[in-house]
C-alpha cells in the first residue's frame, strides 16, 4: 500500500453538514475504501474519542498533503457555509486552530482542469468547490451502496482535481492519463431534471476512458451546483 491522502490530517477543521460547531479529538481510523494508483480513496474513518469513540465517515479533497504522524488531531466540525469556508477552511485560506504553517489559499484557477479541457470557471470560488466536492462524496456513498468501486474512485479523483495545487497538478494529471484498463462507467450518480424540486434519479455514462470519466464527474458536479441548485 502506498501513501494515501486526505484533508483532515493537515487541517484542524472538518467541514461537515452539521447544525453546530464543536471541538472534538479525532484519531485516524486507518481505513480506506479503494486503491487507485497506490493511493487509498474515500471514504475513510476517524474515531471521535471525545464522543464515546463515535466512528465518523470522512472524505478526502486534498491531493496536496499526505497523512503523516501525528494521527490524532483536534477538529472543529462546522456547517459548510460561505462564511465558514472563508474563515476556517484550508482552501478558503486558513488552516485553523493550532496550525501555524501558512497554507495554500484557494484563489481560483485559469478555468481548466490540470489534465483535460474541463471548464471550471463557473466554480471559481472555494465555497462552490467545497459544495461540488460534497456532491461527489454523496455519490461515493451512493455508489458504495451498489458495490460500484469504479464510480467511487472516479468521484474521488474528480474531487482531488477541484483543489489540486499547481505544484502537484502534473503528478495528478499523469496518474489520471496513465490509468488504463477496460472502459469505465460513471454510474449511480445523482441527476435531476427539475432542479432537485423532486428527489433525483441516477444517471449512467458508459464506455469511457478513465480521464473522460473523471471529466464527466467534474462536469456533473458543476452542473448540479451551478445549474441545478443541488445544495439549495
Amino acid at each position: 500500500m502506498g501513501t494515501w491522502k486526505t484533508f483532515v490530517i493537515r487541517l484542524s477543521i472538518v467541514l461537515a453538514f452539521a447544525s453546530c460547531a464543536f471541538a472534538d479529538d479525532l484519531v485516524w481510523g486507518g481505513t480506506w475504501a479503494g486503491v487507485w494508483q497506490g493511493l487509498g480513496t474515500s471514504p475513510y474513518t476517524a474515531i471521535d474519542t471525545s464522543d464515546n469513540n463515535n466512528v465518523l465517515v470522512i472524505f478526502c479533497l486534498d491531493y496536496n498533503d499526505e497523512i503523516a504522524p501525528p494521527y490524532e488531531w483536534l477538529a472543529n466540525i462546522r456547517p459548510v457555509t460561505q462564511s465558514n469556508v472563508d474563515q476556517y477552511a484550508q482552501f478558503g485560506g486558513n488552516y485553523g486552530q493550532g496550525i501555524t504553517t501558512t497554507p495554500w489559499a484557494f484563489t481560483g484557477d485559469p478555468g481548466v482542469s490540470p489534465w483535460h479541457a474541463v471548464d471550471l470557471s463557473a466554480s471559481s470560488s472555494a465555497y462552490i468547490r467545497y459544495l461540488e466536492a460534497a456532491w461527489l462524496f454523496t455519490n461515493i456513498m451512493a455508489a458504495q451502496g451498489q458495490g460500484d468501486l469504479n464510480t467511487m474512485i472516479i468521484s474521488q479523483v474528480a474531487a482531488w482535481d477541484l483543489f489540486v495545487e499547481s505544484v502537484n497538478a502534473a503528478d495528478l494529471r499523469n496518474r489520471i492519463s496513465s490509468t488504463n484498463g477496460p472502459s469505465y462507467t460513471f454510474n449511480n450518480y445523482e441527476y435531476s431534471t427539475d432542479q432537485y424540486a423532486t428527489p433525483p434519479g441516477t444517471q449512467t455514462l458508459a464506455n469511457l476512458l478513465f480521464q473522460d470519466a473523471v471529466n464527466e464527474a467534474l462536469k456533473a458536479a458543476q452542473d448540479a451546483l451551478v445549474n441545478q441548485n443541488w445544495y439549495g
